[in-house]
This record gives structure tokens, C-alpha cells and sequence, in this order.
């Protein structure tokens, strides 16, 4: 299934400009279906910015979490994060946070 994926998804593939994976195995799926390298961080919200001419030109910045909705997952550590950016006016550039799973959790709007 994730073959076939990431053989429709292939042309986007251009605009991932950092990977992250929360395991080894993670990392080499994820490094398999995208053709780069994936580095691997654990369950939690990390700041990663990586400077360069590719990124520095865009006039938004996107966060994506994609995975199991679950809490060990770390995507509510992310929702309380986004809250703290804001309420702290850290990011002054235009962002979006893109959510993406299942599970559990997939309907709590809660922060």
C-alpha cells in the first residue's frame, strides 16, 4: 500500500524539504520511499530548521504531523506547541499546520 503511494505522491515528493522519523525502521521506510535521507528524532516535538537557499525563498512555512493519532505520538506535544508559538508571537512569518492520521484521538479539538 505505501508503494503505491509513494508512486502517486512521487512529484511532491521535491517539497519535503527535511524528513523526520520517530525509529530506525521508520527512517528506512521513510528513506526508501522518498529517495532522501530521513533522521530520526523521538516521540516529541523538536524545533528542526535548516536554512538554505531552497527553503529561505518560501513565504510560508508548513508544519505536518502525520501518524497515529495516538498519544504517544507526540501530535497533542505539537498542538501545545502551535499554542505556545502563538501566544509568544515566535514565528512572525505565515504558517500552516497540516494534521494527518487516524486513531483515537482523530476528533478531540481539545488543546
Amino acid at each position: 500500500m505505501l508503494k503505491l503511494w509513494a508512486i502517486a505522491m512521487r512529484k511532491n515528493f521535491k517539497y519535503i524539504d527535511v524528513s523526520l522519523a520517530v525509529s530506525e525502521p521508520a527512517a528506512d521506510l521513510a528513506s526508501k520511499l522518498l529517495g532522501k535521507k530521513t533522521r530520526i528524532i523521538p516521540n516529541t516535538v523538536y524545533p528542526y530548521w535548516q536554512a538554505s537557499s531552497k527553503t529561505s525563498n518560501r513565504k510560508d512555512i508548513k508544519i505536518v504531523f502525520l501518524g497515529r493519532l495516538v498519544k504517544r505520538k507526540g501530535c497533542q506535544q505539537l498542538v501545545q506547541a502551535i499554542k505556545f508559538i502563538e501566544d509568544h508571537k515566535l514565528i512572525t512569518q505565515k504558517y500552516r499546520v497540516i494534521i494527518g492520521g487516524d486513531g483515537p484521538k482523530k476528533n478531540k479539538t481539545k488543546s
